[in-house]
C-alpha cells in the first residue's frame, strides 16, 4: 500500500508541474493590456483610407510574479506596427514579432487626436467590438498628441501602465474631472440613438518627468468628431447626466479669503415643457457639499453661511451652463441624452420630426436652478 501511495502521489506531483509545452505556449504569447491607434504619416492629409499605426503595449508572462499589477521593470514592453486597418496592423504585428497577441486583459483603446478628429470611431473600434476576445468595459481614451505617446508613458510604481491610466481616469470620475468611456458605449453609440463624450489626455513633461493628466472631454455625433469641452464643462456634462460624485470648488470670501467647498452628493433632474414649436428645459440640481478647509473658525464660516451656498450655486450653474454652450449649441452634440427625454416626456415631439434633433436643441430654452447647501464643516474648534 506504501508502495502505491507513493506511486500516486508522484504522478499528481508530475501532473502539476508545467510541461515544456505548456511553457512554450506561454512564451510564444504576449498579453496585451493597452492598444494605441494612431495615423501613418505621409506627405498628404490623412483621410478615412490611410494606414494605421499600431502601439502595442503588452506584458511578458514568465517576467511578472503571478499578478499583472506586479511585475520585473522589464516585463512591459511597447511594440509598434502598422497596416490599412487596425486587424491588419495587428496582423502584422504578429508576423513581426511572432507572438500571439491576448488581449483578453486589455485594459485600454487609445486614440490619437489626429485619427479621432479624422476618422469615425466605429472605423477604429469596431475590430475591438467584433473580437469575442475583447472586454466591453475597457477604457477609451483620446491622446491629446498621439496614441504612442500615452502608451510610451512610464509608470510610477511597478505596475502595468495601461493600470495606471485607467486609475488615472477612474479617480477623474470621481473628482469631477473626467468622463468615462467604455468599449461598451462606443457599440451603443453606433446604434445612432446616443452621442459619445471621451476624455482626452495630455502627456507633459520630459523624460522620466513625464506625467499625463485629464484635459477635457471629445464629442462625438454619429461616431464623428464634434467639438471638445474644457474642465469646467466637463464638470458641468458630469451634473447634467447624474454621474458626478464628488468635486471640490474653491470660493472667495471677500476679506475672509477663500475656502474650499466639496461637493459630497449630487442630483439632477431634467423635465420637458413644450414651448409653441420648440422645448423649453428645465435643469433642477440639488447640491450637499462640506467645507474642506480645516484652518478656517466654524464660527466665522457658519456666519458667512448664506454667501458660501449662493457662492457654490452659481459656480455650479456656471459648469452647466458652458456645458451645455460647448456641447449643445456650439458642438451640435447631444452628449447629455436629451432627445431621449424628449423622447420619454414629449414623444410627439421627436416622433416624425426625427431629422429636426439634434440640431433643433440650438433653438431650445435652458432653465437651470441650482441648489447648493453646505451642511458639514472642518473639525477645528471656534476661535
Amino acid at each position: 500500500m506504501k508502495v502505491w501511495a507513493i506511486l500516486i502521489a508522484l504522478a499528481l506531483g508530475m501532473a502539476l508541474i508545467p510541461s515544456c509545452k505548456e511553457k512554450s505556449q506561454v512564451s510564444s504569447r504576449v498579453i496585451v493590456t493597452a492598444v494605441g491607434i494612431d495615423g501613418v504619416p505621409t506627405e498628404g492629409e490623412a483621410g478615412e483610407n490611410g494606414d494605421v499605426r499600431l502601439s502595442v503595449q503588452s506584458v511578458e508572462p514568465l517576467l511578472t510574479s503571478g499578478s499583472l499589477t506586479e511585475q520585473q521593470d522589464n516585463a512591459t514592453g511597447v511594440y509598434e506596427a502598422e497596416g490599412a486597418s487596425v486587424a491588419d496592423a495587428l496582423h502584422t504585428f504578429v508576423s513581426l514579432t511572432g507572438r500571439s497577441a491576448f488581449i483578453m486583459h486589455n485594459r485600454v483603446i487609445a486614440l490619437g487626436m489626429e485619427q479621432a478628429q479624422s476618422r469615425t470611431l466605429s472605423s477604429l473600434t469596431d475590430y475591438f467590438i467584433r473580437n469575442h476576445e475583447g472586454r466591453p468595459l475597457v477604457d477609451v481614451v483620446i491622446s491629446r498628441t498621439t496614441a504612442a505617446d500615452l502608451l510610451n508613458l512610464k509608470s510610477t510604481a511597478f505596475t502595468v501602465p495601461a493600470e495606471q491610466i485607467s486609475m488615472m481616469l477612474r479617480e477623474g470620475r470621481h473628482r469631477g474631472a473626467a468622463v468615462r468611456t467604455r468599449l461598451l458605449d462606443l457599440e451603443r453609440a453606433s446604434s445612432g440613438m446616443y452621442d459619445v463624450a471621451v476624455p482626452i489626455v495630455e502627456v507633459g513633461g520630459e523624460g522620466e518627468d513625464q506625467t499625463a493628466s485629464v484635459t477635457g472631454t471629445a464629442l462625438f455625433r454619429g461616431g464623428v468628431y464634434a467639438g471638445e469641452a474644457d474642465i469646467d464643462a466637463t464638470r458641468g456634462l458630469l451634473f447634467l447626466r447624474g454621474e458626478l460624485e464628488t468635486s471640490p470648488y474653491v470660493l472667495e470670501l471677500g476679506d475672509q479669503g477663500r475656502i474650499t467647498a466639496e461637493v459630497e452628493r449630487a442630483s439632477c433632474s431634467i423635465r420637458v415643457e413644450r414651448e409653441g414649436d420648440g422645448v423649453r428645459f428645465h435643469i433642477s440640481v440639488d447640491v450637499r457639499a462640506e467645507i474642506a478647509d480645516e484652518t478656517k473658525p466654524q464660527k466665522m464660516m457658519r456666519e458667512n453661511l448664506d454667501h458660501i451656498n449662493t457662492a457654490l450655486s452659481e459656480r455650479i450653474e456656471a459648469d452647466i451652463r458652458r456645458a451645455i454652450d460647448q456641447s449643445v449649441l456650439r458642438s451640435g452634440c447631444d452628449v447629455i441624452g436629451l432627445e431621449r427625454l424628449m423622447m420619454q416626456q414629449e414623444p410627439e415631439l421627436v416622433k416624425g420630426s426625427e431629422d429636426r434633433w439634434p440640431a433643433g436643441l440650438k433653438d431650445c430654452s435652458y432653465e437651470i436652478e441650482v441648489k447648493a447647501v453646505v451642511d458639514k464643516f472642518g473639525e477645528e474648534a471656534e476661535h
